[in-house]
């Protein structure tokens, strides 16, 4: 089993290089003239430091018991692998069955996340083709906001904050509940099996292997979860935040963004010719709209609007 001591950081190879039995003399001596941070000290170290665990091994059984040295480190090993072994495994495991969830769901998620019927909706004033590629701004608000100084002497209510936290963009394809909740591909494949000597020979090392893959498994169900609520937050930020992106623009409370369009029949170089050119762009974004006045306190909702075809209330 290879030791990566090419990958650890200088100041842990230093560390590797005292604890197995080089003089110190002998490491400052040849780094006098080095800038601790360069790759020629670097390259100093790593031909000072063990390369296999074998030699390690035999480094740290030079200053003590090496029968007990050894078994130390290989115990030491042995529960590091287990543990990253179960965390590798579990981690796919528990995010395969997480999605799985989500896929068994996949027609209701289409109609429900249907980002598409959103950006049809939020881009009818756009009359060019530009409107189709015209996702809206993303908008938070949140409710009955407080605020106070650190010594009390201010105190501020305000009903809602709302924020525009991303200004529309154009995009090639209407985004999908899938690319937030759904990892890039399925997991078909568990981990990487550990080499010869990194697995258990005996029922010490059994014991000891089972506890730490245990340890890592378990570890991986935490680690799984957070995962996925980070997927869930990312999407609901993005579809809320489109929602209420269309009821503050329906209700006159924000000002919408310009798409520009421009369109040259022939253009390019000597040995370049592109026809019928069509170029979009956001030339002005989302604002809000401060004047009360212009603001509409009742939405009329569109019976054939595709919120109302999937049963989603503006509200």
């Amino acid at each position: 089993m290879k030791f990566p001591v090419k990958r650890l950081p200088l100041s842990m190879l230093l560390l590797l290089c005292m604890s197995s039995g080089l003089a110190a003399s002998e490491v400052s001596g040849k780094l006098a003239d080095k800038d601790p941070l360069s790759s020629d000290a670097l390259d100093v170290i790593n031909s000072l430091a063990p390369e296999t665990l074998e030699e390690l091994m035999e480094l740290e059984g030079e200053r003590g018991n090496s029968g007990e040295a050894r078994k130390k480190m290989r115990l030491s090993m042995l529960k590091r692998v287990g543990f990253e072994l179960g965390l590798a495994q579990g981690a796919r495991h528990h995010l395969d069955r997480e999605e799985g969830v989500y896929r068994d769901l996949s027609g209701t998620l289409d109609q429900v996340f249907d980002f598409r019927s959103i950006m049809n909706i939020a881009s009818s004033d756009i009359d060019h083709q530009g409107g189709s590629l015209w996702f809206p701004a993303i908008v938070r608000e949140v409710k009955d906001v407080i605020e106070t100084d650190s010594n009390g002497q201010f105190f501020e209510y305000s009903e809602a904050r709302i924020e525009i936290l991303e200004p529309e963009k154009m995009i090639s394809s209407p985004p999908r509940w899938q690319d937030f909740l759904l990892g890039k591909e399925e997991h078909s494949e568990y981990g990487v099996k550990p080499g010869v000597n990194a697995t258990p020979s005996n029922d010490e090392e059994r014991a000891i292997w089972r506890a730490s893959v245990s340890e890592g498994w378990h570890q991986s169900m935490i680690h799984a979860r957070r995962e996925m609520e980070q997927r869930e937050a990312n999407l609901a930020r993005i579809y809320l935040g489109s929602l209420t992106y269309m009821r503050l623009y329906l209700e006159n409370r924000i000002k919408p963004g310009y798409v520009s369009a421009e369109y040259v029949a022939a253009s390019g170089s000597k040995t370049v010719q592109v026809v019928n050119k069509r170029t979009y762009a956001i030339t002005n974004t989302s604002v809000m709209n401060h004047n009360i006045d212009d603001w509409k306190s009742a939405i009329d909702g569109d019976p054939g609007s595709a919120f109302d075809a999937f049963g989603l209330e503006l509200r």
